[in-house]
C-alpha cells in the first residue's frame, strides 16, 4: 500500500536571503572547482570523482550529509539546462555550512553537478551573457538523442534491448546500484514557457505548494501541454513522469514504427526502480525567459487547430533552409562535427568545419553559412517584433528549485517505511 507524504511543513522562505545574486552561469571549471575547495573546507563533504566523459573531462560528485535515507541529485543531464547545476552548487553550500538544515534532513545526499561536461562546455558561449535570444541561440549546443544522459540507462522490454550509456548515464547507474536511492532530482529546463513539474508518482499534499511557489518568484505557471504531451496530469501543472514503459507502448501502438528506428533507453527512474521500487523521482522545468504573453489567457478568434497548423509551417520553412544549408556541406563535415537540426549550432559547425578544409571547401563553408545567417537573423527578427521578453534571474530559477527539492524531501522523510 502507498503511503502518501504528509503536507509540507516549512516552508524554507530563508533561501532567499542566503542565495547569491548572480550575474552568470558557472562553467564547468568553475563548478568542479567549487566543489573541491568545498570539501578541502569541510571534513563532512566528501569529493570523489567517477571516471572521464566522452572527451576526457572529469565527471564527479560531492556527498553530504548522513541521514539513514539517500538521495541523489543531477545537474545538466541536458547540456543547455545550466539552472539545476546552479541549484546544486547552492544546495551543497548550504548542507556544508547550515547544521541546522543538514540535521534536520534525514539523507545522505549524492550530487553529481554536471552530467554532461563535454555539452556544457559547448554551451558557456552564453553562460557569461548577455542573456538574448540571439546570443543564447549562437552559443547553443545539444547533445544528440543517443548521447544524452537520461536517454541511454539500459533496458529490455518485449524482445527490445538497448545497453549502450552515455559516460554520465554509467557514472548514474554506477551510484544508483550502491545507493539504491530513495529520492532522485533530475534538474532540466527550457527556454520560455512557464514553470510545471513531473513526479513519479502523485504526492497531492504538496501541490498547493508547488503550484503557488513559482508566483512568490513572478515567475508563470505552465498553461499548455508538457514536453511529454500525454501523459497524465496529477494536478494543474504536475505530471507524471514519463517512463520507458509509456515510450514503448506508444511506439506498439503505431503500426508503422519501428521500435529500433524510434527508441533508445530508459531515464534513471526506469533503471533506479530495478534496485527500490519505492523509488520517487522529482523534475522541476522552468524557463530563462519570460514574456507578458505566457500569462495570457485571453480567448483568441483562432482556433487552436490553425495555431498550431501556422506554427508547422514556420518550422517547415526554416527546416527547409537548413536542409538545403546541409546538403552543400561535404558528408565528411557533417559527421566529423554532428551537424544537427539546430540552426545556431550548425552555422558553428561550419566555422568549426572551415578551420581544416581546403580552400575550395572553406569558399563552399562561408557561402552556406552566410546564407544560414540570412535566415537565422530574418527569423529571429520575426520572433524579436512579437515578444517583449525579459531574462529571470537567475537566483530566483534557484530559489524555486532549491525549496521544492527540499519541500519534497522534507516531505518524504515523514512517510513511513513502505
Amino acid at each position: 500500500m502507498t503511503v502518501p507524504p504528509s503536507a509540507p511543513t516549512r516552508t524554507f522562505e530563508w533561501i532567499d536571503s542566503a542565495i547569491p545574486r548572480y550575474e552568470s552561469f558557472f562553467t564547468v571549471a568553475e563548478h568542479r572547482d567549487r566543489d573541491r575547495a568545498l570539501a578541502a573546507e569541510h571534513d563532512h563533504l566528501e569529493y570523489d570523482e567517477h571516471g572521464e566523459s566522452a572527451n576526457g573531462e572529469t565527471l564527479w560528485t560531492v556527498t553530504v550529509g548522513d541521514g539513514d535515507r539517500s538521495a541523489l541529485l543531477f545537474g545538466a543531464p541536458h547540456p543547455n539546462e545550466p539552472i539545476g547545476s546552479m541549484t546544486i552548487d547552492f544546495l551543497l553550500h548550504e548542507l556544508a555550512t547550515n547544521d541546522e538544515l543538514r540535521a534536520s534532513l534525514d539523507y545522505e545526499f549524492v550530487c553529481l553537478p554536471v552530467a554532461d561536461p563535454d555539452g556544457v562546455r559547448l554551451n558557456e558561449g552564453w553562460f557569461d551573457g548577455p542573456f538574448t535570444l540571439s546570443n543564447y541561440a549562437q552559443n547553443f549546443y545539444r547533445t544528440p538523442p543517443d548521447e544524452q544522459v537520461e536517454a541511454t540507462f539500459p533496458v529490455e522490454r518485449e524482445g527490445y534491448a538497448f545497453d549502450d550509456p552515455a559516460p554520465g548515464t554509467r557514472a548514474l547507474m554506477d551510484l544508483i546500484e550502491t545507493l539504491r536511492p530513495e529520492f532522485i532530482y533530475s534538474f532540466h529546463n527550457a527556454a520560455f514557457g512557464g514553470c510545471y513539474y513531473y513526479l513519479s508518482e502523485p504526492l497531492e499534499p504538496l501541490y498547493d505548494a508547488l503550484s503557488s511557489l513559482p508566483g512568490e518568484y513572478d515567475v508563470p505557471l505552465h498553461r499548455g501541454e508538457p514536453e511529454w504531451f500525454a501523459m497524465e496530469a496529477f494536478d494543474d501543472v504536475v505530471y507524471r513522469l514519463p517512463t520507458f514503459a509509456d515510450q514503448f507502448d506508444d511506439v506498439q501502438d503505431q503500426d508503422d514504427v519501428d521500435p529500433e528506428a524510434a527508441l533508445l533507453g530508459g531515464n534513471a527512474y526506469d533503471y533506479a526502480t530495478r534496485f527500490n521500487e519505492d523509488v520517487v523521482e522529482l523534475v522541476v522545468e522552468l524557463p530563462y525567459f519570460h514574456d507578458p504573453q505566457i500569462q495570457d489567457r485571453t480567448e483568441l478568434e483562432r482556433t487552436r487547430a490553425d495555431v498550431i497548423q501556422d506554427g508547422v509551417r514556420k518550422r517547415q520553412t526554416l527546416l527547409e533552409a537548413m536542409r538545403d544549408g546541409a546538403d552543400a556541406v561535404d558528408e565528411h563535415f557533417l559527421r566529423q562535427y554532428h551537424l544537427l537540426t539546430y540552426l545556431g549550432m550548425l552555422v558553428r559547425s561550419i566555422d568549426r568545419a572551415a578551420m581544416s578544409a581546403d580552400e575550395d571547401a572553406r569558399e563552399t563553408l562561408a557561402e552556406t553559412k552566410a546564407a544560414l545567417e540570412d535566415v537565422f537573423f530574418e527569423r529571429l527578427e520575426d520572433i524579436r517584433t512579437q515578444l517583449d521578453y525579459e531574462m529571470i534571474p537567475i537566483w530566483k530559477l534557484v530559489a524555486i528549485q532549491a525549496r521544492v527539492g527540499l519541500l519534497c524531501l522534507d516531505s518524504l522523510q515523514d512517510r513511513p517505511e513502505r
